[in-house]
């Protein structure tokens, strides 16, 4: 039961890192596109997310807080507006080293979508 939950608790923890990169990477807006009906949408790019989420991650120190910490290659834009950040590490379950020595991967994905709102 402990390693059980030490991985749950090891996910939250990277989903948790995942969501606030993708937020930050989401407030870097590269332009406007036309939706049509005078409707605007922000329109995101993969590099500067990408590196958005590289700079986060080093700021944060997070680098340092768990165990061979990646950042995808699906990190990138869905739709022009929405960030996607999809990290992955590897927890060390306490008692569980002998039965999976080589941990327990762990993938998990962040989404933050950045819309434009009409003032009246």
């Amino acid at each position: 039961m402990v390693a059980v939950s030490s991985v749950y608790l090891e996910r939250h923890r990277l989903q948790a890192l995942a969501d606030q990169s993708a937020s930050a990477a989401a407030q870097r807006v590269e332009g406007i596109s036309s939706a049509g009906a005078g409707e605007a949408v922000p329109r995101l790019n993969p590099t500067t997310v990408n590196s958005t989420v590289q700079t986060f991650i080093g700021e944060s120190g997070a680098a340092s807080d768990f165990n061979n910490l990646i950042i995808n290659p699906a990190t990138g834009v869905s739709t022009s507006n929405t960030a996607v950040v999809v990290l992955n590490s590897t927890a060390y379950p306490p008692l569980l080293s002998v039965v999976v020595p080589d941990g327990v991967p762990i993938t998990v994905t962040g989404r933050a979508r950045v819309q434009t709102t009409q003032q009246q």
